[in-house]
């Protein structure tokens, strides 16, 4: 996951996750949601996520 603050956020965000990448083989066992679940409750304020529309995987679910 790259995670970055301040300016590199971006807009009004506090915080932003730019990358989250999992190994194909550790895919499908939760760990991407309790990677950002850890990091959300790490770091409390407002956060942006964007995703490219063409990455079909990152809506799968």
């Amino acid at each position: 996951m790259l995670f970055n603050t301040g300016k590199y956020a971006g807009g009004q965000a506090n915080f932003s996750v730019h990358e989250l990448f999992v190994a194909k083989s550790f895919r499908s066992r939760g760990i991407a949601t309790r990677a950002v679940n850890k990091l959300l409750e790490m770091y409390k304020g407002t956060y942006r996520v964007e995703q490219l529309e063409k990455n079909k995987l990152a809506t799968k679910g």
